[in-house]
C-alpha cells in the first residue's frame, strides 16, 4: 500500500513539473505577444514617420509606415 502510494505521489510530482513547464511557455509566449502588440501599436501611431522597430532576435531596422500601406504578418 505505502508502495501504490510512493509511485502515486511520483507521478504526481512528475505531472506538476510538466504542467509548471507547460506554464512557463505561455507566459513566454503572452509576452512575445504583448510585445508584439506594443509594436504595433506604436507604428499606429506615428504614421508617416521613420521609426525604429524590431525585427526579432535583437535586430533593430527603422521603418516608415504609410497610411494606406498594409502589413503582412
Amino acid at each position: 500500500m505505502n508502495q501504490e502510494i510512493m509511485q502515486m505521489l511520483g507521478q504526481m510530482n512528475q505531472q506538476h513539473e510538466t504542467l509548471q513547464e507547460q506554464i512557463k511557455l505561455v507566459e513566454q509566449q503572452i509576452g512575445e505577444l504583448e510585445q508584439f502588440k506594443d509594436e504595433l501599436s506604436a507604428l499606429e501611431e506615428h504614421k508617416n514617420e521613420t521609426v525604429i522597430t524590431s525585427l526579432g532576435k535583437s535586430v533593430f531596422a527603422p521603418v516608415k509606415f504609410l497610411p494606406d500601406e498594409k502589413m503582412f504578418v
